[in-house]
């Protein structure tokens, strides 16, 4: 199963998996669903599909966080250096 190895790299390693971790265990689930593949790992999948999800907000979020730090730095800085006035 694909989506066991990215849902284990994932939470230990790198959350940049997330998505596709996510879009597998969906996309396998559609196949169980129109009767392609066998239904023996849906609760598996289902909860793959849930870490896929919460990984890629929380992904999400830092980034935002990360990208507002830095904004925040860059103004404070302009504004103590004298080339941004208060």
């Amino acid at each position: 199963m694909t989506v066991l190895i990215f849902a284990g790299l994932t939470l230990l390693f790198a959350p940049i998996f997330a998505p596709i971790t996510w879009w597998l265990a969906t996309r396998e689930l559609r196949r169980i669903e129109v009767g392609i593949a066998a239904p023996e790992h849906i609760t598996e999948l289902k909860i793959f599909r849930i870490v896929g999800i919460v990984m890629t907000v929380l992904m999400i979020g830092s980034l935002l966080a990360v990208a507002l730090m830095f904004a925040l730095f860059f103004v404070g800085a302009a504004i103590a250096g004298g080339t941004l006035h208060a």
